[in-house]
């Protein structure tokens, strides 16, 4: 269960989607009105403006840049196109993968990032138990390499399966917030091509971390197996029109693009991803504002006795005895249960950072709901 359930649930303010608080860029939101005057052309097959704007901003080749229906449609599609033999991926983590994963018979392996003291591993030990399980039973094809496998693996969706794997996580980890910083990264990824395997990196939240796109894998994508999925829902509060991204090797490109539909962006998103890349100053003001607000959240649950785990992203991961998700709903505060996440359970939930004044209405329902005995 995806969070932002508003048409089943009566709610003043939607904690449970992770997107940006400032809300639609006015550039975006004009575009995509402009963009009803030509509905009755068909949309750009190729994406080639959009695509030029991407790999100038991105600063990675025309060839190395996928577009969809949203990154779900991407992880998808890069399932359907590479079909992958087996999945190792951190949990919790975002269910999308699984359901790709799923749709293709994969076979899949967890890394639990958080112990059993309630706490989160250590980055070094969680990239070493990734590749750990990655590199258990790997075929006898590796040394012949995943670029060499692609091919293979394109004509095989009718049944037959390559052999290789993904290793997938979110990076900030959706939902605890946990980052891991570019040399964690970079030895994933040589690990991943070392044993012939593709890393999946979802980067849709890195734009709110304090880092920023810098600390992503994009000026790494000719020299790993990589695929990076990126997300204009969360950075520029447009879940209603889907688009994503995906960067990564000009081969692992070329087979995901032999899967996606035609016409799989609309007139409305592709003018809303033009305008969306002009919009420096508010992208520039998206860490700042998340950094200062998840800080004063961070605190304030806290002293009501919260167990906050420390996060990087626009949300954070907490847990609490109560059935807070309940308590809150009945308040118009619509939170994420987490109770569905592999790896964690009943009590866990996730908090979306917003507006100071949003954040306030939040800690001030808490506090309520602590004082009722």
């Amino acid at each position: 269960m995806h969070g932002g359930d508003i048409y089943t649930n009566r709610v003043k303010i939607d904690f449970s989607v992770n997107i940006n608080p400032q809300g639609v860029p006015e550039g975006v939101r004009s575009a995509v009105l402009n963009s009803v005057n030509i509905i009755e052309q068909y949309p750009d097959i190729s994406c080639s403006e959009l695509k030029a704007s991407l790999a100038e901003y991105f600063s990675v080749g025309r060839e190395n840049i996928a577009v969809g229906n949203g990154a779900s449609e991407l992880i998808m599609a890069a399932f359907q196109a590479l079909r992958p033999d087996r999945l190792v991926i951190t949990a919790p983590d975002f269910s999308g993968y699984l359901r790709a994963a799923s749709a293709v018979g994969c076979e899949t392996q967890h890394v639990y990032i958080i112990n059993e003291n309630r706490e989160l591993k250590a980055v070094e030990d969680i990239v070493d138990e990734l590749l750990e399980r990655a590199g258990s039973g790997l075929g006898s094809r590796v040394e012949n390499g995943v670029g060499s496998r692609v091919e293979s693996r394109a004509e095989g969706r009718a049944g037959s399966r390559a052999e290789g794997g993904f290793v997938m996580l979110t990076n900030p980890n959706n939902p605890s917030g946990l980052f891991l910083e570019k040399e964690a990264l970079v030895r994933l990824a040589e690990g991943c091509r070392d044993r012939g395997l593709i890393l999946g990196v979802d980067e849709s939240f890195l734009p709110f971390t304090e880092v920023g796109e810098e600390a992503g894998l994009k000026d790494r994508v000719e020299e790993y197996p990589i695929m990076i999925f990126k997300s204009f829902t969360k950075l520029f509060a447009m879940p209603g029109v889907r688009l994503g991204v995906l960067l990564g090797r000009r081969d692992l490109i070329a087979a995901v693009e032999t899967v996606l539909p035609e016409w799989n962006i609309s007139a409305a998103a592709n003018a809303a991803g033009l305008a969306a890349l002009k919009e420096r100053e508010y992208i520039a003001a998206t860490s700042g504002l998340i950094s200062a607000e998840r800080t004063y959240l961070t605190g304030e649950l806290r002293r009501l006795g919260l167990e906050v785990f420390p996060s990087a992203a626009n949300y954070l991961l907490i847990r609490s005895d109560r059935n807070l998700y309940k308590e809150l709903l009945a308040r118009g505060l619509l939170i994420r249960d987490c109770a569905d996440y592999e790896g964690l359970g009943e009590g866990y939930y996730r908090l979306a950072v917003r507006t100071n004044k949003e954040n306030e209405i939040l800690i001030a329902a808490l506090r309520e709901i602590f004082t009722v005995e």
